[in-house]
Parts: C-alpha cells; sequence; structure tokens
C-alpha cells in the first residue's frame, strides 16, 4: 500500500536497552589498549544521557508552558463572557 505525494514524519521511538559483552584484548599495554577505550565509551555514554536529560526536562518545560498559555488564554475568554 502506497501514498503519492505524503510526508511522513518520525516522532519517536522508545529506548532500547542492550545487554552484551565486550572482549578486549591488550598486545601492548592494557592502558592504553583497554582501560581508556572503556573509558571513553563511559564518557560517550555519560555526554549522551546528559543530553538526552537536557532534551526532556526542556521538552517537558515547553509543555507546561504551552498549557499555562492556554489556561490563560480560556481565562481571558471567561472574563470576556
Amino acid at each position: 500500500l502506497t501514498k503519492i505525494n505524503t510526508t511522513q514524519v518520525f516522532v519517536s521511538t522508545a529506548s532500547i536497552r542492550i545487554n552484551l559483552s565486550l572482549f578486549l584484548i591488550a598486545l601492548r599495554d592494557p592502558l592504553v589498549e583497554v582501560e581508556h577505550k572503556i573509558g571513553q565509551l563511559e564518557a560517550w555514554a555519560f555526554l549522551f544521557n546528559l543530553w538526552f536529560q537536557y532534551r526532556r526536562d526542556k521538552r517537558e518545560e515547553i509543555e507546561s508552558a504551552a498549557r499555562l498559555r492556554i489556561i490563560e488564554k480560556q481565562n481571558q475568554v471567561d472574563k470576556h463572557e
């Protein structure tokens, strides 16, 4: 089933959690070849979580402000009636 001249908008998807095992082998220096790499992965995960939390908080702030505007407009309408 297809449609012509339509736009599809991707809103979001639920988060997924993947459990995995990571096996690393150091050939010369375990600190550089393994520990630093794991540290980099942890840093990326931390930054992503900060970014995700910021986006969620910002979205909630915008939604809350929109609800307040709707209530204020409704109150203005009620006053004029």
